[in-house]
């Protein structure tokens, strides 16, 4: 998966702090920008629900024995509430390179120096590593509306300071519609690679770490702080609550950290939605839903409003705040994930008027794409070897 954005922890465990950081167009210049060039336009409940699907919006996710000594614990840097990202070393320099690590796809890349297009400042030398090697066969990983290309290749992998695990990965030479992007490329942490070598899995592989499971928080700015935690996770877990992945609709396999829930309540209403198959992606910014289900959301949201749209496809409403609308209620088999409001509604004024938008996209996928504006306050266990997520009590902001 990808950053969306509407164009859109440690005994023997390993702790990555995310960086956070100001983005250089921020959603409500987005809104703004949007308002200004097309206007609002009123919308029904009706139309809603009968509206065109925008078939340009894509999946934003990629379809596609040592002795443990202990693993090695450092505290790193963090970044900002939309772009979540840490370091990770390459090379046998050890090259330090920020990554996105994305629970929403499996490969390994990062931009090469001398790259037009590809995003992040600080990026990988392959000329500066003896341990490079170059398959000579491209291939190209897409994300959402933007890609990244580049020759498939061997070199060490790991985190900084610690030891690093041979595998292969993608330095990408070529890429597309990934600007305002600050890491430099995309760590995949899914729990099936495929054709890709899984970070994880390497690091297990080579002795780094003791176990295939990582511990990952996405915390609120000004808040608290944001990390992931590889090897096994050594807290207290007498109150994690488990919850078993399960393969989506039309597939025969296993991809993603996917499961499904029982229900989802928008205040007092249980919304009757098409899927309740899940990805949970800290790739991605926000949530998405398939087309129908978007739609039957957002009527809920709205019910009894008066509904305006912009024309880039923001559906908002006049409000005071956006602690007048129902947070979203996910049930997974007895655990509660509650989604507040402020997560998912950005305010804009437009000629006097308070609107409050809704941050929900529309996406090609059966199911919703919880990113992180649903994962935000929830430490979260990723189990690679009994394939679970194990959750923790959620902080409440």
């Amino acid at each position: 998966a990808f950053l969306l954005v509407l164009l859109v922890a440690t005994s023997l465990a390993y702790r990555v702090e995310l960086q956070r950081d100001q983005r250089e167009s921020s959603i409500g210049n987005i809104i703004a920008n949007s308002i200004a060039k097309d206007g609002l336009s009123q919308i029904t409940t009706e139309e809603i629900l009968l509206s065109e699907t925008d078939e340009s919006v894509p999946l934003t996710t990629n379809l596609e024995n040592l002795q443990i000594v202990g693993n090695p614990s450092i505290d790193l840097t963090n970044f900002q509430d939309l772009q979540y990202y840490g370091p990770a070393a390459i090379g046998s320099e050890g090259q330090v390179v920020p990554v996105v690590y994305d629970t929403g796809s499996s490969w390994m890349w990062v931009s090469q120096k001398g790259c037009n297009g590809c995003p992040g400042e600080d990026r990988f030398d392959p000329s500066s590593s003896s341990s490079f090697e170059s398959s000579g066969v491209r291939k190209d990983l897409s994300y959402g509306k933007g890609f990244a290309s580049g020759e498939i290749s061997t070199d060490v992998v790991g985190l900084p300071g610690s030891t690093p695990a041979t595998a292969k990965f993608l330095p990408a030479d070529k890429s597309r519609d990934m600007e305002g992007t600050k890491a430099a490329g995309i760590f995949g942490l899914t729990p099936v690679g495929g054709d890709a070598d899984l970070f994880v899995t390497k690091l297990a592989e080579g002795g780094v770490i003791d176990a295939e499971e990582f511990t990952v928080y996405i915390g609120k700015e000004g808040f608290d702080d944001s990390w992931i935690e590889f090897g096994s996770n050594q807290d207290d877990q007498s109150e994690v609550s488990w919850v078993d992945l399960k393969e989506l609709p039309g597939t025969r396999d296993l991809i993603y950290w996917s499961a499904n829930f029982d229900s989802l309540t928008v205040g007092d209403s249980e919304v009757d939605l098409t899927y309740t198959s899940t990805i949970w992606d800290t790739g991605t910014s926000l949530i998405g839903f398939g087309p129908a289900d978007h739609k039957k959301i957002i009527a809920q949201l709205t019910e009894g409003k008066t509904v305006v749209k912009t024309g880039d496809g923001f559906f908002g409403f006049e409000c005071a705040s956006p602690s007048e609308v129902d947070s979203l209620d996910y049930n997974f088999n007895g655990l509660i994930v509650n989604v507040d409001p402020h997560e998912f509604i950005i305010e804009q004024e437009d000629r006097g008027k308070n609107y409050c938008f809704l941050l929900l996209f529309e996406i090609n996928l059966p199911g919703a794409l919880l990113g992180d504006s649903f994962l935000r306050g929830s430490k979260i266990i990723h189990d690679q070897t009994n394939k679970r997520m194990g959750v923790f009590p959620q902080h409440h902001y």
